[in-house]
This record gives C-alpha cells, sequence and structure tokens, in this order.
C-alpha cells in the first residue's frame, strides 16, 4: 500500500495535498516539504467514554420522554412528527449543525424549548420591523408632521401622501407636491415636501424609496427634496438618490436660506 504524503508549507505550517510553488496562505515560494501522513485513529469509543454495542430491537426498553411541540409544523415533522416535538433537556436532546467541520465547530444550534424560540422570534421582530406603505390623505400626513416634525408645519397642498406602517402602526409620512422653486416646476417634477418619522430604523430611507417609484408610475420625470446642512443625507442615498448641489443659487427666498443641500433622483 502506498504511504500517503501531505505537503507542509515551512514558514506558516499550511497543509495541502498536493505540491504547489507559492503557498497560498503566506506567499512564500517553494517552501512546500513532502512529508509523511500519519494515518488517522478511529476511536472505537463514543463519546461519553463506553464503547457502543450491537443490540436486538426486543431489548430496547420504552421510556416516557417528555416532549415539546416547537408550533413550527415542519420543524417539529423533522424531529419526528407532530407528536414527538423536543427532548427537554438531556443528553438525547437533537443538535443541529452543518456537515462541513466549520460549520460543526462554529455554527452549531442547540434544539431549545418552543418558549425560547417563540421568544426570540419576538425580539428579532422588535430589531428590525416589518415596513409597509399606506396611502395617506392629506389632514392625517399633516396631523403626523404637527406632532413629530422637529423644524416644519404642516402644508396646505399635496399630490400625494405616503405613510410607513411598522408592525401595524404609523411610523412616518411623506408629502409630494409641488417643487417650491418656480424654476423647477415644470409639470414633470415633483418634490417631497415633507418627510417625518418617529425614529423607527429604515423608514426614512423607506419612504424616499416609495415616494419616488409612485412619483415615476404616475409618470413625473424627476422628483428633489432639500436637507439641512447639519443633516448628512444617509437615507437619501441608501434609497438611490443623489446630491444635485447647493441650493439658494437663483435668489432664493429667505425660507430657504437655511437649506443647503439639495437631493433628487432621476425617474
Amino acid at each position: 500500500m502506498k504511504e500517503k504524503t501531505k505537503f507542509v508549507c515551512g514558514e506558516c505550517g499550511y497543509e495541502t495535498v498536493k505540491w504547489m510553488g507559492c503557498c497560498p496562505m503566506c506567499g512564500s515560494w517553494n517552501t512546500l516539504v513532502e512529508v509523511s501522513a500519519a494515518p488517522e485513529k478511529r476511536s472505537t469509543h463514543s463519546a461519553g467514554g463506553t464503547s457502543s454495542r450491537a443490540v436486538t430491537l426486543g431489548s430496547v426498553s420504552e421510556n416516557d420522554t417528555v416532549r415539546v411541540t416547537t408550533g413550527i409544523g415542519e420543524f417539529d415533522r423533522v424531529l419526528g412528527g407532530q407528536s414527538c416535538g423536543l427532548l427537554c433537556g438531556g443528553r438525547d436532546a437533537p443538535a443541529l449543525r452543518g456537515s462541513h467541520p466549520v460549520h460543526q465547530s462554529q455554527h452549531k444550534l442547540l434544539a431549545v424549548p418552543p418558549l425560547c424560540l417563540r421568544q426570540t422570534a419576538v425580539q428579532l421582530m422588535e430589531a428590525e420591523p416589518m415596513l409597509t406603505v399606506k396611502p395617506m390623505s392629506l389632514a392625517d400626513a399633516n396631523r403626523f408632521v404637527a406632532e413629530h416634525h422637529r423644524h416644519h408645519k404642516p402644508v396646505r397642498g399635496h399630490k400625494f401622501s405616503l405613510g410607513c406602517m411598522a408592525n401595524g402602526h404609523l411610523a412616518g409620512v411623506a408629502i409630494v407636491g409641488r417643487p417650491v422653486s418656480r424654476y423647477l416646476d415644470d409639470g414633470l417634477t415633483l418634490e417631497v415636501n415633507r418627510l417625518c418619522t418617529d425614529g423607527t430604523k429604515n423608514a426614512c430611507s423607506f419612504l424616499y424609496g416609495a415616494a419616488a417609484r409612485a412619483a415615476k408610475v404616475l409618470g413625473y420625470h424627476r422628483i428633489v427634496t432639500y436637507i439641512l446642512d447639519t443633516e448628512s443625507g444617509v437615507s437619501l442615498r441608501a434609497s438611490g438618490w443623489r446630491c444635485a448641489g447647493l441650493a439658494g443659487g437663483r435668489q432664493a427666498p429667505p425660507v430657504r436660506t437655511a437649506v443647503s443641500g439639495a437631493d433628487e433622483i432621476p425617474i
């Protein structure tokens, strides 16, 4: 029987079964040396230290093991059917893990009682709320702006308004109307006149993206908005908007002197 060999890098200790001119780990050249590979020793004992032996089916005792269901039908079926579910701890509790050794060592998941599973699901839902869009009337959108906006008041009119629903409650609104600047009011441009949220994560970028998509469906070619110089504009960039430069270049009215950034998105 041919002796098994392997190649070991003399610089970093990287091992491979094939010779290579350059070590992929450290990048050194001509450092792989062929050495004898020691045969793997297979243990005849189980993890608990006792030897395993074959037994007849009739000699297996039936122990009433307490099991609980997780409420997840597919998961319970994999564990043995709807009437089985999970074992309540002990050595026989199932463990889920990948087949790759890396997965076995780094991504091991132990089965847990269903209460913990439900609590984890609730915590994930609270951390990442499900955001949905909802059409809003101007009165309802203005009411939300009056309660939550830091420095703007409600508007007099709009083309349309959108609401951001997070797990059933209103988390933000966007009021879209004609551009305030008469130079942009060409009939094919809209402006996000007000956008206000209650601080829900990703609500701002969600509303900016929804407003741009709605404007495109309605046939408009461009949509713009303005931000203060103290605002980073990260929500706009996250939804695909780009900065068009500084505002106030054409004798802007005093109400716009505090606004230094204009963001738009071509549609």
